[in-house]
């Protein structure tokens, strides 16, 4: 979308509200920049933002030519930023309105105006059939406005069409003083002016793009550091977790298998002595007819032909657990793994793996997840940095699906790509925060319930192994997360290309 309106316009619509006390922020509600853009007068929004804006001011100041009326006023608002400098040197009416082509272009870009100038103090003005009625009247209000920038009053504009006006001002008797100022020079003096303040205005706009782009690379910075921290952090976590848990978990799996080592031959013993029970005479002593109604009573009470089915199978489940247990840990540890300040070759694969396990508990309530994992190469790269982005991806996957829903990860290579798919069937992004989802603290989420931080880290990690980020998604149908990373053949490390 093209931004040719300038942000003169929405700074001083919000000098103009704060000087009459109005409550200006419902202004902006449905307008995609912040507060702070706009009201820096070196930046541009689009037409249909600034259209938006204009439509609402009526009803707020009660007033249906507020736009006009704001226009008066701009000047003396001062929020035209360096361009109020034109009026502090000139200081006379009749040399701006010789440069009135300039003048507007400072407010709409690449519109055409007609001016011809019938009298010394007047003018006709033809604006651009582009420009909406909205636009026009807060130019024909900058336009009488210049002269009340030094208490002559207004111009007074006596309109001949939508698009087509007459323009009278009062004269200025002086310049600079009791100067008189010869009028066949008054087109040098604003040419002079108006060039000294396109040369600041150029150089504040490479100062401010270069503040911006400074600005970007501190923030890239400082998450990356805080990121890497992070990592750092977790990875010593997990490092000792993973130990502390493995002593114990190791002798308990030992002792595991001992008792059902026991378990087994006290069962083989029992076998014996019912064997033997069959064999003895029919004819008992007493005691031993007493001790053998004993064993069968135990044996009924305590269930003991059930008990030798489920031992066995107990302790098999017994084992399953503990070797579940494990492998939690051996995924932690391999999730956050400290240390890691060099690329070494690892199967996406398995980073994909291990991040799945982590979420293991969560998908499995209510998310079917298919995989469809194709043929490629180890990848030269940071195992733990893939661990996260594949995390932060399927965890948001996850939480845009309400109900059931599925998730599909798909991998293949792609010339000198290994592309990784992560398709879901949740409720999908809005088009308006497509280019935002990625920013650092951008969250459609309620406050709470996340930090913002999630994709801005898997874009920043993704970008720190020089591949890319990109997504499609439809609105209530679901979204598709696509990573791309360049593939690093064993020849090009050899070789020191990587």
């Amino acid at each position: 979308m093209n931004q040719d309106v300038s942000c003169r316009i929405t700074n001083s619509i919000i000098q103009f509200a704060r000087r009459e006390n109005k409550a200006f922020q419902s202004l902006f509600e449905d307008v995609s920049y912040p507060l702070e853009y706009l009201v820096d007068t070196n930046s541009w929004i689009d037409r249909p933002s600034i259209h938006k804006i204009y439509k609402k001011l009526p009803s707020l100041f009660q007033d249906d030519n507020i736009i006009y009326h704001i226009g008066v006023q701009s000047p003396g608002l001062g929020a035209w930023g360096v361009l109020d400098s034109v009026f502090r040197m000139i200081g006379e009416p009749k040399l701006i309105y010789h440069q009135s082509r300039k003048f507007i272009s400072y407010f709409y870009k690449n519109v055409f105006v007609r001016l011809s100038q019938k009298e010394e103090h007047a003018l006709e003005v033809e604006f651009d059939s582009s420009l909406d009625a909205l636009d026009v009247q807060y130019l024909q209000g900058a336009l009488a406005g210049i002269p009340e920038y030094w208490n002559l009053g207004p111009a007074e504009i006596e309109k001949k069409s939508s698009h087509a006006c007459h323009l009278v001002w009062q004269p200025k008797p002086g310049l600079f003083g009791d100067l008189k100022i010869p009028t066949h020079r008054s087109p040098r003096l604003i040419q002079e002016a108006v060039d000294k303040l396109e040369e600041q205005n150029e150089k504040l706009e490479k100062t401010n793009r270069e503040l911006k782009e400074a600005n970007r690379k501190l923030k890239d910075k400082m998450k990356e550091s805080v990121q890497t921290e992070k990592m750092s952090s977790i990875g010593q976590l997990a490092t000792g977790i993973a130990h502390e848990i493995n002593n114990p978990l190791s002798f308990i799996m030992g002792n595991v298998s001992r008792v059902r080592e026991y378990g087994m031959k006290l069962f083989q013993v029992l076998d014996l002595y019912e064997q033997l029970a069959q064999e003895l005479p029919a004819e008992k002593t007493t005691r031993m007819d007493r001790i053998l109604r004993k064993i069968d009573e135990m044996r009924q009470e305590y269930g003991l032909p059930s008990m030798r089915e489920d031992f066995p199978m107990m302790m098999i489940e017994t084992s399953e657990g503990l070797a579940r247990v494990k492998q939690i840990v051996s995924d932690l540890n391999h999730f956050a793994h400290a240390g890691m300040e060099s690329k070494e070759e690892c199967s996406v694969h398995q980073c994909l793996d291990t991040a799945l396990n982590m979420l293991r508990y969560d998908l499995k309530r209510r998310v079917h997840i298919t995989k469809d994992y194709g043929d490629i190469p180890p990848l030269l790269c940071f195992p733990s940095q893939l661990n996260q982005v594949f995390f932060n991806l399927l965890l948001n996957a996850f939480q845009s699906i309400e109900g059931q829903g599925s998730i599909r990860i798909c991998t293949f290579k792609e010339a000198d790509w290994i592309t990784i798919t992560i398709k879901d069937s949740g409720c999908g992004i809005a088009e308006e925060n497509r280019e935002k989802i990625f920013e650092p603290f951008f969250t459609t989420k309620k406050p709470g319930e996340g930090t913002g931080l999630g994709l801005s880290t898997a874009f920043g990690l993704v970008r720190k192994h020089e591949g890319l980020i990109e997504v499609e998604s439809q609105k209530g149908v679901g979204s598709l997360f696509r990573v791309k990373l360049p593939v690093c053949e064993k020849k090009m490390v050899k070789d020191g290309l990587y």
